[in-house]
């Protein structure tokens, strides 16, 4: 999954214009967190972007709860329209880091690259080699990164229904995956109808885990809080540079009052 020149469809008008210093996680700026990237590219991707280069007027975005590794595969992403995955820890999984991130950006088209690797590496490639297992750390890592509705949540648990008698498909021990399914009541159910009916498969089709088939809710909700306080933001900003101009007049009426004979 990995190219070596720029899409053509982006256009060279992506990369003209203003720029935009995203910093990244919690450590100080430094050439390995931060990324200036064009307005209008990263606009172009992720709706989360188009709203605060909106409305931020520093130039400047920071995102201290992100990782500025899987922040970087975005950026490769939106340069080549895809990412290196090979040289990564297969537990979490990569894909599901980016799947995670592109949520947090509202950017449905990575969501749905990652979710290609994702399948590939798991219902696809998995079943005929049977050498890309899910672990108890993935699913841990998508239940408490993602919605209980979020489509990457259900492919994770449709899978561990799907192959949960199978060690070499799921790692992990059953105490482990006993407490995932105990936070998971629809799981927990699937999996018993699952025992009662073998033949039947949850993993549905990779069509069905894309974008277009998943609710609108907690990602939206962010983005509409998202631009509240970017909007409260501004105009405490422009409050404050109205008073503090209010007050230097003030100060200088003041002054030439008093110098009056």
């Amino acid at each position: 999954m990995a190219s070596t020149k720029l899409s053509t469809s982006m256009g060279l008008a992506s990369l003209r214009g203003k720029g935009v210093e995203v910093h990244v996680g919690s450590q100080p700026p430094s050439d390995e967190n931060t990324w200036t990237l064009p307005v209008k590219l990263i606009s172009q991707h992720s709706e989360y972007f188009k709203a605060a280069c909106l409305w931020n007027m520093t130039g400047k975005i920071s995102l201290p709860e992100q990782d500025p590794i899987v922040f970087g595969l975005f950026v490769e992403w939106i340069y080549y329209e895809t990412y290196e995955s090979i040289t990564f820890e297969p537990s979490p999984s990569i894909h599901a880091k980016c799947w995670v991130l592109a949520d947090y950006l509202l950017c449905d088209e990575l969501k749905d690259y990652a979710m290609c690797g994702l399948f590939d590496d798991h219902a696809e490639r998995g079943m005929l080699f049977g050498s890309t297992a899910i672990s108890c750390k993935d699913v841990q890592y998508v239940c408490s990164s993602t919605a209980p509705d979020s489509n990457l949540r259900q492919f994770y648990m449709d899978f561990v229904v799907d192959h949960f008698t199978d060690k070499g498909m799921l790692r992990g021990n059953t105490a482990e995956w006993d407490e995932i399914l105990q936070n998971d009541p629809q799981a927990r159910l699937k999996l018993l109808e699952k025992m009662r009916s073998p033949s039947v498969s949850y993993t549905k089709s990779l069509e069905d885990y894309q974008t277009v088939n998943e609710p609108q809710g907690d990602s939206r909700l962010r983005m509409d809080v998202g631009l509240a306080g970017l909007s409260i933001a501004e105009k405490k900003t422009d409050i404050a540079t109205t008073e503090h101009t209010s007050n230097d007049e003030l100060s200088q009426a003041s002054n030439g009052l008093w110098k009056q004979p």
